[in-house]
């Protein structure tokens, strides 16, 4: 599950008022994260065992902060989504200062955080296609590095959040999620070290699965 429910569950209490999709970004940027009632339902999810699923890549999507496109993921997308999309980025980075939306994820990016410093189980994903610009892979990296940027994460931190953590939370971690004896493991060469720049992720060469090579380049490329 992500954290956004959470909040707004919260603050409908808070405000004796029925949660709607119309009020979700208002409950997120007007809750107090620091409040004795998010901690205790923070631990309530971790004595349940409940695990977390970051998916900032859609919620950037709705900031005035987000990054400009990348262009190989414009060129992965159809005419249309990608004409729906620009217009969409366009409209949302011509507000003339910060909006609901921003104190909203920086609110939810502050949740995840607390919600793994408090012994929670965080992983990461993406729910596309959020705004038209959460491509599978492109959206990924996005994901992983936002672990860094927004949550505030150490490479080594986000990236064992995005291998280990999920496999702890699908159930699979005696098999996968780690590169050891005995587990299967699809792997990767980098152009640089993202254990000291996450987006060095995307400087992928090599995709090794099966025991066969592949070259990243090429197939982004067709």
């Amino acid at each position: 599950m992500a954290l956004w429910p959470v909040q707004i569950l919260l603050w409908a209490k808070k405000e004796n008022a029925p949660p709607s999709p119309g009020s979700s970004y208002n409950a997120l940027s007007n809750l107090d994260i620091n409040s004795d009632s998010v901690k205790q339902f923070i631990q309530f999810l971790i004595d349940k065992k409940m695990s977390i699923t970051s998916s900032l890549a859609v919620f950037e999507g709705a900031t005035t902060t987000q990054p400009q496109p990348n262009q190989e993921a414009l060129n992965a997308m159809s005419p249309d989504t990608r004409d729906f999309y620009l217009q969409r980025l366009t409209t949302t980075k011509s507000a003339k200062g910060p909006t609901v939306y921003d104190k909203a994820y920086a609110n939810a990016a502050k949740m995840e955080k607390m919600f793994y410093d408090m012994g929670g189980l965080l992983s990461v994903g993406t729910d596309p296609t959020g705004n038209g610009g959460i491509i599978a892979g492109y959206g990924n990296w996005r994901a992983i590095e936002l672990l860094v940027e927004a949550d505030g994460f150490t490479p080594l931190q986000a990236i064992k959040i995005a291998t280990l953590h999920g496999a702890i939370g699908l159930g699979f971690d005696k098999t996968i999620g780690t590169i050891e004896a005995g587990k299967n493991a699809d792997l990767l060469i980098i152009d640089g070290d993202p254990s000291k720049n996450i987006s060095d992720l995307r400087k992928l060469q090599y995709v090794f699965k099966n025991g066969v090579g592949y070259n990243s380049k090429k197939y982004s490329t067709q």
